[in-house]
């Protein structure tokens, strides 16, 4: 069975806008999306991203070594929109860019950090899917929470829903 995750364009705009501004020391921007996996198909799941929530500014922490450093402020934020969710069915997918053309996927930090984010959100809720998503300025990259395995698995599929309608796939540029 595969996995897709689906963004209405509206949201993914506002997303990479909200991720491009400047912050006063961190290099880089953090947000949470909040996405529901929808009835699977035959063999296809479908994750929806239909929320955003970025990461104020006052939730950075000084950190030369990685792109943005966020506190706990920041933790307990998503951490509640897990909590939030859990009526819903509702997961917390962390986001952040690589403002750079192309294939994007995880740095060396983000294989170091990433992945300990998800198992959190998970234990608060319990029956959502979780993740992480990496864009680039004309790509992205996806992993959910496998909670049998216990680790992040990619996914093979990010579409961007309305016009122009994008596919971002692991194996290609489209």
């Amino acid at each position: 069975m595969t996995t897709e995750i689906r963004i209405p364009r509206g949201l993914y705009e506002a997303v990479l806008a909200d991720l491009r501004r400047p912050h006063d020391f961190a290099f880089e921007r953090v947000g949470f999306l909040k996405g529901r996996l929808c009835s699977p198909q035959r063999d296809q799941r479908l994750i929806l991203l239909h929320d955003y929530r970025p990461v104020s500014d006052e939730h950075y922490r000084p950190d030369d070594t990685v792109g943005a450093n966020i506190g706990e402020a920041a933790m307990s934020t998503a951490m509640k929109a897990a909590f939030d969710g859990r009526a819903t069915c509702d997961g917390v997918f962390h986001v952040h860019l690589h403002d750079e053309d192309g294939f994007t996927g995880m740095s060396r930090v983000d294989a170091r950090e990433l992945p300990k984010l998800p198992p959190g959100f998970a234990s608060i809720g319990k029956t959502a899917v979780h993740g992480v998503v990496i864009l680039s300025k004309n790509h992205g990259s996806a992993w959910e929470y496998s909670t049998d395995e216990k680790r992040l698995v990619e996914v093979p599929r990010i579409v961007v829903v309305g016009a122009p309608l994008a596919i971002f796939d692991k194996r290609r540029l489209w």
